[in-house]
């Protein structure tokens, strides 16, 4: 770390100041997100910067006279944090409500641009949301669990950026539906430039979202094209490639499963055939 980061050795009582410091991670919450943590890309993350170490704050808040921090922006660099013991302290920008108003001017002006893709679009209202939710500025209790915004918070996003209250809410849930991992693959590619394609794809599941995307990647034209490429991979395998699939997937199973997935195949198996001891 260099000369310039500063530890934080008394969160209790300290002010937010913009600094960048050192904060251990057991003294920051990060329960209060829009997106659920995608897990798997938190512990890649973790892995890339054990090697690399951490290259972008994570963005805190007071939390009102409590001991601690509230995050604002960063999850999964903190989620990694958590899973790698050796990533605490973490780099993080503590701010207070005149800090919170800054970004969000920030953010707002790069809504001047037209060319915001939709999922930076939906990434910077998300920040925004989290930024008007900090100290002051917002309601402590207003929750995070789903796309609608308080209306205070709708109506100021609505006149920092121009959109409206559906405009904000829709880019809202594609940022809570998408997967992180996904939205980083797809992000400044041209896959990701049409916001009906993203939004049918935030609506699968993430391991479905994250093949889907890789066909993107490789030239899909839509969602569906890419949707229906998987399933004539399927409908195209072999008896014994589906078997060998069987296989693996069972040798995976604990032991409960494993007497689950034989009772559900005893079902099927023919007349004068059995599996016996389950």
């Amino acid at each position: 770390m260099t000369g310039e980061v500063e530890r934080w050795a008394t969160p209790h009582g300290a002010k937010g100041d913009g600094k960048v410091r050192l904060v251990p991670v057991d003294a920051i919450d990060l329960s209060r997100r829009l997106r659920p943590l995608d897990a798997g890309w938190a512990v890649a993350l973790g892995h890339t910067m054990l090697g690399e170490g951490q290259r972008d704050p994570v963005l805190l808040a007071r939390e009102g006279g409590r001991a601690g921090f509230r995050l604002v922006s960063g999850a999964h660099r903190l989620a990694a944090a958590h899973a790698f013991a050796g990533l605490s302290p973490v780099r993080a920008i503590v701010i207070g409500p005149q800090g919170a108003e800054h970004r969000l001017r920030e953010i707002a002006a790069q809504f001047g641009s037209k060319n915001l893709p939709p999922i930076d679009r939906a990434a910077r209202i998300a920040d925004m949301r989290d930024l008007l939710d900090t100290g002051d500025l917002g309601d402590r209790d207003s929750g995070f669990s789903d796309d609608r915004v308080p209306r205070l918070h709708a109506d100021r996003i609505a006149e920092l950026t121009g959109l409206s209250r559906p405009d904000i809410e829709r880019s809202l849930t594609l940022h809570r539906r998408l997967a992180a991992r996904v939205a980083e693959m797809l992000r400044g590619e041209k896959a990701a430039r049409s916001d009906t394609q993203l939004h049918d794809l935030s609506k699968l599941a993430w391991s479905m979202q994250e093949q889907i995307a890789y066909l993107l990647l490789d030239g899909a034209r839509s969602v569906a094209e890419a949707r229906a490429t998987l399933q004539d991979r399927a409908i195209a395998s072999s008896p014994a490639q589906q078997m060998d699939e069987f296989l693996v997937a069972f040798e995976r199973m604990d032991p409960d499963d494993k007497r689950r997935a034989l009772f559900q195949l005893a079902r099927h198996l023919p007349e004068g055939m059995a599996i016996t001891g389950i």
